[in-house]
């Protein structure tokens, strides 16, 4: 295997004068350090609750939270959770609308030292009852909102946690309790779509590092505003939350399905949003609205989950100005984000597919042959990651967690997964995806 792509020193030119607009215009930047990596999540969110206690963490229509006020809403959840004497890293399931609550259930979780599963509420029946057994989870919380929901998939031995109803209420008594960096953090489940659901474990380490690397790459800092658009259920969510939340940036959750496309743009100028993460189709739908030009404190967009289209990146050039540049991305649960293209409205996308981007510097990416050779250049191949942040596999499938993730040959600790996405990269390096293997 060659070499991996350094994202910081091989990156072409117009990439990295592109990566030099993407920072913050208010000069707040404060680096996330490697050492906040060998830690917990909620040892580096009470860093940043010191450091911004009276700073907003978490808005919507209903509910508005400083960094105190939610790190004292998610203690008694923690003590709570701790209380019920379950033992072990055993998950924790959350049957939460999209909101601040859910953000409390999340952050309480983790202090208590459990994993967390989100389960939205709009999920079919059936997906619902499904991730709860697959799950094991032996605690649900709950708020009033969704209680009655909660309540009818309740099974015997499991507690049910309303954290409207927590006694004492929030309490600026301080929860400790110590969780390593290996701790299991987050059981995240797919689609899906490509057969059973998978759930995808998550340790605080590999959510750490990908929190850091996107804190690095274009500096978002206390005075950011993320829009929190898509379903907390899904890995990509969780980091876009942490983006924020362990930054001391302000996280803004809107809820698509609830309050529609029609108000969005509204609510992004009022809000005055300046990181916009979305799925691509979600992204696409958002440009197909647009009546009027220009986000005067939009700076990011930050789009993955599918491809986009040269059609896509032309209407974000027409609708957006010269200081908010579009960040195509890929990754998934297994590896995180694993490269990215940066885009801005003088990039000239020739022929038919947007690239992907170029991987970062602490990983590597390999096009493999059916037989685990790499291809040779300009051949398509399966996207192989190398890394030491990789998940740590899958919830109770250990067969399928063995086939895709690889250890280290030379006995080191990275290890390989194999995306089961299909690539292509150019002389430079430039990565373009292919579709899926097998299709």
């Amino acid at each position: 295997m060659s070499d991996p792509l350094s994202y910081s020193a091989q990156l072409p030119a117009e990439q990295q004068a592109i990566r030099a607009k993407c920072f913050h215009p208010s000069g707040t930047f404060v680096e996330f350090p490697m050492e906040d990596v060998e830690q917990s999540i909620p040892a580096r969110f009470e860093k940043i609750v010191r450091m911004y206690p009276e700073r907003t963490a978490i808005k919507t229509t209903d509910d508005s939270l400083t960094y105190d006020q939610l790190n004292c809403a998610a203690n008694p959840l923690a003590r709570a959770i701790v209380a019920a004497e379950h033992v072990g890293n055993e998950p924790v399931a959350i049957l939460v609308e999209h909101g601040a609550p859910l953000i409390v259930a999340i952050i309480g979780i983790l202090k208590a030292g459990k994993m967390f599963v989100v389960i939205d509420p709009a999920f079919p029946e059936l997906r619902i009852k499904q991730l709860l057994e697959d799950s094991q989870a032996r605690s649900l919380v709950t708020n009033a909102r969704s209680y009655g929901l909660a309540r009818s998939f309740l099974r015997k031995g499991v507690d049910l946690i309303n954290i409207d109803e927590l006694s004492g209420g929030p309490t600026t008594e301080e929860f400790k309790h110590d969780v390593s960096p290996e701790s299991l953090a987050a059981l995240i489940y797919t689609s899906g779509s490509m057969g059973r659901p998978k759930g995808v474990l998550q340790n605080h380490r590999n959510i750490l590092h990908t929190v850091l690397r996107d804190t690095s790459v274009v500096h978002i800092s206390p005075d950011d505003r993320l829009a929190l658009l898509r379903s907390s259920s899904t890995s990509g969510a969780i980091v876009d939350l942490l983006d924020g939340l362990l930054n001391g940036a302000a996280v803004y959750p809107y809820d698509i399905l609830k309050e529609g496309f029609d108000r969005l743009i509204d609510w992004l100028y009022r809000e005055e949003i300046t990181i916009f993460n979305s799925v691509s189709s979600t992204f696409r739908h958002f440009l197909h609205t647009l009546v009027c030009e220009g986000f005067p404190r939009l700076r990011l967009l930050y789009i993955g989950g599918e491809t986009i289209s040269p059609r896509d990146v032309a209407l974000y050039q027409k609708n957006f100005s010269a200081e908010c540049i579009l960040v195509v991305r890929m990754g998934c649960g297994e590896a995180g984000k694993v490269c990215q293209y940066m885009i801005d409205t003088n990039t000239t996308i020739r022929g038919l597919h947007v690239p992907v981007g170029f991987s970062h510097e602490d990983l590597q990416l390999f096009l493999l042959d059916d037989a685990g050779q790499e291809v040779r250049s300009g051949a398509v191949g399966e996207i192989a990651v190398k890394s030491r942040y990789l998940s740590p596999g899958y919830w109770h499938m250990p067969d399928l967690t063995n086939s895709k993730f690889l250890p280290d040959a030379n006995g080191g600790d990275c290890r390989t997964y194999l995306t089961g996405d299909l690539g292509l990269r150019s002389p430079d390096g430039c990565l373009f995806h292919m579709g899926r293997k097998g299709r």
